[in-house]
């Protein structure tokens, strides 16, 4: 298991000590009130569906009602992290393990953020089946079939037989293949399921992470967020400001790519298109569980309005430019967000004139097959070195790459020609050179030929298969319930 943290988890606190020192400034520019109005309301959202799914929790026999305990006050540094409501793999929940342990330290508010105005499969499961030394990725999704897909706000758990044959089937999988301790921990995982049928994905999700790891930070959805009143004015106002908004966007990203040398037009985001007299915002209308693009009639300034039972949300580098300028001092993203939020870095100067906050990056890679892994990684490797093993044979002795016959073998062909190479340099004619050259390419090609047709030569001929099965026994997707699962910060 490879843990990232940068910076490192130990200097999170200085990150913070300088995001609060500037903090300042930002409230300057985009009004203290305003700010502290945001905060209240988001920080209030958040104790309140947290008390939710302590409640949900505590009906699924957990004993314990009491809410997330790292609530510290409206006064207090805010920390955030977030993603879509989906099963969390170990990566993602490692971003939730930086945050409860980060709030712990630092006397904070930790609010992880859901991101369900995304669409997608919220019920989606993957598990493992060996059978004779191969293996297969099974799936499947716990959402109702109806709601397996669209907007994961809208998505709920299929009811309890449903849910119960697929974790049957994979605790069978599982017990097969060898992981008895990820099998028990699979059954655990589909009691509380069962348990919560018909429940949103969003509330089930965080219900199972807590009560499978014991962590409770705070939660909060971004669809009531957005909704909520003062957030709510932010994003009518970036509607109605379309045409500077879009023409800064677009702009900004052209800057980026030009800068990064990104030449493909949707990394790290599309531009925002003009169609006739409309320009799209980088915003969604949301409405009865479904999305569309917002588009805004360049005359139409300061008139914007949302249809009855609609509502605004962001897109992704909106959602994180306004939770890390108005919510948070500190936004603790995983690989993906630390990629593209480099742009939303620069979009935040040039739209609202501020220095967000900076963020962290917390992720890990986790493997069910470690061994296996690493064998084949290593067979691979080897394969990518044939021509260095053939160069330089003496470095790759004595590591068991070759048996011991080879060994001696590869020894004395090795010493053969260290000992041409010598004579090559010392020659003093041109025909004794000729000599040594001729006898030192004729020694390479025996290497080379012992090399490649020696114990190397099973896996140069696996090399297709091997690189195939690779990426299927180090599918880093998986339940984090099936790893051993971490103890509350």
């Amino acid at each position: 298991m490879a843990e990232v943290y940068e910076p490192p988890l130990s200097e999170w606190g200085a990150v913070l000590a300088a995001s609060l020192s500037k903090r300042p400034h930002l409230l300057a520019s985009l009004g203290p009130h305003r700010v502290a109005a945001v905060r209240k309301e988001v920080i209030d959202l958040a104790v309140k569906h947290s008390e939710g799914l302590a409640s949900v929790a505590a009906g699924c026999g957990a004993g314990n009602s009491a809410p997330a305990s790292n609530y510290m006050g409206d006064e207090n540094a805010v920390l955030m992290a977030g993603h879509q409501p989906v099963v969390y793999h170990p990566g993602l929940l490692c971003k939730v393990e930086a945050l409860a342990q980060s709030v712990s330290s630092a006397g904070a508010t930790g609010i992880n953020v859901v991101i369900d105005t995304d669409d997608g499969d919220g019920g989606a499961l993957a598990w493992p089946r060996v059978a004779n030394g191969a293996i297969e990725i099974k799936k499947a999704s716990i959402a109702t079939a109806s709601e397996s897909g669209g907007l994961y706000c809208g998505q709920r758990i299929a009811n309890a037989s449903v849910v119960g044959e697929i974790f049957s089937a994979m605790a069978q999988d599982l017990e097969q293949s060898g992981l008895v301790i990820s099998a028990e921990q699979s059954r655990r995982a589909g009691v509380i399921y069962r348990q919560l049928a018909g429940e949103s994905i969003v509330v089930a999700h965080a219900v199972v992470r807590w009560l499978l790891t014991g962590m409770r930070v705070l939660e909060a959805p971004l669809s009531a967020i957005v909704q909520g009143e003062h957030v709510r004015a932010i994003m009518q106002e970036l509607a109605r400001d379309g045409e500077n908004m879009a023409s800064v966007y677009n702009t900004t990203l052209d800057e980026y790519r030009r800068e990064h040398r990104i030449h493909n037009q949707a990394n790290p985001f599309p531009n925002m298109r003009r169609e006739d007299n409309k320009v799209e915002v980088p915003l969604w209308r949301v409405k009865n569980y479904k999305r569309s693009p917002v588009y805004i009639e360049a005359s139409a300034v300061n008139r914007f309005a949302c249809d009855p039972g609609e509502f605004l949300a962001p897109r992704g580098s909106i959602t994180t430019m306004l939770l890390r300028a108005f919510c948070s001092d500190l936004f603790i993203h995983g690989m993906g967000g630390a990629r593209y939020d480099r742009f939303v870095d620069r979009l935040a100067k040039v739209y609202l004139n501020v220095e967000l906050p900076r963020f962290v990056l917390a992720s890990r890679t986790a493997y069910l097959f470690p061994d296996k892994v690493a064998e084949l990684s290593r067979s691979l490797e080897l394969i990518a070195k044939v021509k260095e093993i053939s160069s330089k044979t003496e470095l790759f002795l004595g590591q068991s790459i070759f048996s011991a016959d080879e060994e001696l073998e590869l020894r004395r062909l090795t010493e053969a020609r260290f000992e041409l190479r010598d004579m090559l340099q010392k020659a003093s004619s041109a025909e004794e050179k000729s000599r040594a050259a001729h006898a030192l390419n004729a020694l390479n090609k025996r290497v080379r030929e012992a090399v490649e047709t020696g114990s190397l030569r099973q896996h140069i001929e696996n090399a297709p298969q091997n690189e195939a099965a690779l990426a299927r026994w180090s599918f880093r997707e998986f339940p984090f319930f099936l790893y051993k699962l971490p103890r509350a910060a």
